[in-house]
């Protein structure tokens, strides 16, 4: 059990309200705040550890944390004798590095402690806070593998810190996640609900079915913090025999519940064949773009696996097969209006549950049905407007007709 730690409108504030957040772990129980004589109140806790929660790959939200930039005034004087340009404006603390995501993104990496985090350790209280949440996660963890006996190299283990503030306002809760890069999973010190990750299927009961949707958290990590993820030869080979075979099983199966459609997945194919692995010597921490295409591809591979009941006794080896032998029944509204259109209702809406089997669709087919209703729409209405086309048409034949009789019966006729 750790110590209760106390300090006043920062991150390690000891008490907050976390009973609207089943995200946070259980390591505290309810009581008074500390040095107090009151009574425990409602939505009082006090942790037996500081305030900390779990997360995914997700919870980062780094697409949700633009500033706005004030654009009434610009600096736009360079200093003389400025042969270089630093990379950031802020001194980075001993021991943390910082790095720019090709997309553009900042965040910071203790490369010693392998952890990464979004919060400006650049700020001198923010760090220190830091620093405390990785040291007690770390140590955590560690007594954690001793108890158990397990072995278990940290080297191959990432630490990510997100901080979320907490309902009270003043304080706030770092929440976080380990990747395992051996296992290719993320894992946490206490028991964690995942309803958010496995919100896409239902009747979830195996914790494999679970793990795939845990890889596929793990493999967003190497999209968003892919420095020190560890980039294989071994590892591209998979990935390019994984789409390799998706393709194939496209080309051979009308019905493939493959990732991707064939277009994409040859243009993942010649991406993924131009990746040039570096020695494990010479990797830059800033030599990160392959990580992320393997993990961006992996992603979707995993979490195709996870949605299409991969290794399940009811595992959808199909795109129109249903997991939970759900069938269509036509309502008394699609017979009626199946019987007045010539059965063009129901033929479309088949068509349609066919590829949101079980409410799951992909763009590419999606696509191919929009644009083949689209176009038997196009035809229906050149259809409608024939017996129009027809009477126009009549009606331009007539006129010039008639007028040529009304000359013939003008003109005299000479014997």
């Amino acid at each position: 059990m750790g110590p209760v730690h106390s300090r006043p409108v920062s991150v390690r504030g000891s008490f907050a309200d976390l009973h609207s957040d089943p995200g946070i772990d259980r390591r505290y129980h309810v009581t008074a705040p500390p040095d107090s004589n009151e009574q425990p109140g409602p939505g009082v806790v006090e942790y037996e550890g500081p305030p900390i929660g779990a997360m995914v790959a997700d919870g980062v939200k780094r697409y949700e944390k633009c500033i706005p930039r004030n654009d009434d005034a610009s600096d736009t004087t360079v200093p003389a004798m400025t042969i270089a340009f630093p990379v950031h404006n802020h001194t980075v603390p001993p021991g943390w590095i910082t790095v720019v995501h090709p997309e553009g993104s900042r965040y910071f990496v203790n490369p010693e402690k392998r952890t990464f985090t979004e919060i400006n350790v650049c700020n001198e209280e923010m760090c220190e806070d830091v620093k405390y949440y990785m040291k007690y996660l770390l140590d955590e963890l560690e007594s954690e593998l001793k108890r158990k006996g397990s072995l278990f190299d940290m080297k191959q283990v990432d630490l990510v810190l997100e901080l979320k503030q907490a309902p009270d306002g003043i304080s706030a809760i770092c929440l976080y996640y380990f990747a395992n890069h051996r296992d290719r999973c993320l894992f946490w010190l206490d028991e964690f609900d995942a309803k958010k990750v496995l919100s896409d299927c239902k009747g979830i009961t195996n914790i494999s079915h679970k793990g795939l949707a845990i890889q596929a958290q793990y493999w967003r990590h190497w999209d968003y913090f892919p420095n020190l993820c560890p980039v294989a030869q071994t590892l591209v080979d998979e990935v390019k025999n994984m789409l390799v075979h998706a393709k194939c099983d496209h080309l051979t199966s009308k019905q493939s519940s493959a990732a991707y459609d064939v277009n994409e997945l040859r243009d993942y194919l010649d991406i993924v064949t131009r990746i040039t692995v570096c020695p494990t010597a010479n990797q830059s921490m800033e030599q990160c773009h392959v990580a992320i295409v393997i993990g961006r591809i992996m992603n979707t591979f995993s979490h195709n696996a996870f949605i299409n009941f991969h290794g399940e006794n009811c595992a959808r080896l199909s795109f129109e097969q249903t997991v939970y032998g759900w069938a269509y029944i036509r309502s008394w509204w699609m017979v009626v209006f199946t019987a007045v259109l010539f059965l063009e209702p129901e033929t479309q809406v088949q068509e349609l549950h066919k590829i949101f089997a079980d409410k799951i669709t992909r763009t590419s087919r999606w696509n191919v049905f929009s644009s083949k209703l689209k176009s038997q729409l196009q035809e229906s209405n050149i259809l409608a407007s024939l017996p129009f086309q027809c009477c126009v048409l009549a009606a331009i034949n007539v006129k010039p007709v008639n007028r040529l009789a009304q000359r013939q019966r003008c003109v005299p006729r000479f014997e």
